[in-house]
């Protein structure tokens, strides 16, 4: 499963620890304080501040199993309490599988304060304003779908169409999660005001070290391999 974290307007560092658990660290990496949300998985997550935090909405247990409707995205403040929700995700289904895929996946903000967010089971991308409010949604050039995988070890692993996304620079940029190649994972990149689907690059780490995480800055971008831990820095070609 995956877990993120996220630096707010004022530098503080925002980690999930545990599934559901959100630790907050001051910009010198000295412990701060710590959230509790009455949620399940959390997958990712992006601060505005300490008051103001988005999460994925991913219940466990009994919930997962009678939830027809639950929203894609909370707003907590810094009690775990919900401020807003964002979106609606609906299933009649009753394999709890299907259920597991129902929900969001990466998260991010932009300087006006809107929400973006992926789905976790097939590729598609929505934008809600600061209010709360839909924009769009855009279905991403990829025909995959999320699918479970049983580790060798034991363990039921979920592995959804995309991994992370980032917003810089009035663009939405999306990392896939799967069909790596020796070019890397694919980065697409759409227009934040409409969704239009304007051009893609790839990460350039082989493929063998799945890329969890992008973030942008100017021509530069960042990502991290999943195997090793390494952060490495490219120019967006």
């Amino acid at each position: 499963l995956y877990m993120n974290f996220d630096l707010d307007n004022y530098g503080l560092v925002y980690t999930i620890d545990n599934n559901n658990i959100i630790k907050i660290f001051n910009n010198d990496g000295s412990y701060r304080s710590r959230i509790t949300p009455s949620t399940g998985q959390i997958f990712d997550i992006a601060a505005l501040d300490s008051s103001r935090i988005y999460i994925n909405c991913f219940p466990w247990g009994s919930a997962l199993l009678t939830s027809s409707s639950v929203p894609a995205v909370r707003l907590i403040d810094d009690s775990g309490s919900v401020i807003r929700e964002v979106g609606i995700l609906e299933t009649d289904s009753e394999d709890l599988g299907a259920r597991k895929m129902l929900f969001s996946c990466a998260i991010d903000t932009d300087e006006d304060n809107s929400v973006y967010y992926t789905s976790l089971s097939d590729y598609q991308v929505y934008k809600y304003d600061s209010t709360g409010a839909f924009v769009w949604s855009v279905e991403g050039p990829s025909s995959l779908a999320a699918y479970s995988e049983m580790h060798v070890e034991g363990g039921n692993a979920l592995y959804p169409v995309v991994w992370d996304l980032d917003v810089d620079q009035n663009q939405v940029f999306v990392l896939w999660a799967q069909d790596g190649d020796d070019r890397g994972y694919r980065v697409d990149i759409f227009d934040t005001d409409d969704g239009t689907f304007t051009g893609y690059f790839y990460t350039q780490t082989p493929s063998d070290e799945k890329n969890m995480s992008i973030e942008i800055d100017g021509n530069d971008f960042y990502t991290l391999d999943y195997n090793f831990g390494v952060v490495y820095k490219y120019s967006i070609n």
